[in-house]
């Protein structure tokens, strides 16, 4: 009676420990899923909070320089405006508009344009 009664005890303590250490487990798995889960969410967020520059100012500005004449550099500005106008999604036209300026009165080279303070010039 007893012994085995002892020896049931002891195979039920087994088997409530095996599945203590199995759930401990579990939840230290979902612990780690929830810990990568919360930085991706952060990473997304970081990445929608860039994505939201007002890229239509941006790009206003930049055509404008280009049709101003500020920004005038023929090899250096035409790769430049080739990569802008990719990532700004210009408009065939508004490349034109790039690279014919205006006819405005331009400033000297010795000074750089004004609008990007002579990184350009």
């Amino acid at each position: 009676g007893q012994k085995a009664r002892l020896v049931k005890l002891d195979g039920r303590l087994a088997t409530v420990t095996e599945e203590l250490a199995e759930s401990e487990h579990t939840h230290e798995l979902r612990d780690r899923a929830t810990d990568v889960l919360k930085e991706e969410l952060a990473q997304l967020r970081r990445d929608a909070e860039a994505s939201g520059v007002d890229t239509v100012y941006l790009k206003g500005v930049l055509i404008a320089a280009f049709e101003s004449g500020e920004l005038t550099c023929p090899k250096s500005v035409n790769t430049a405006l080739t990569i802008i106008s990719r990532l700004l999604h210009f408009s065939d036209a508004e490349v034109q508009r790039c690279k014919k300026p205006a006819n405005v009165k331009r400033r000297s080279s010795a000074t750089g344009p004004a609008i990007f303070g002579g990184l350009f010039g």
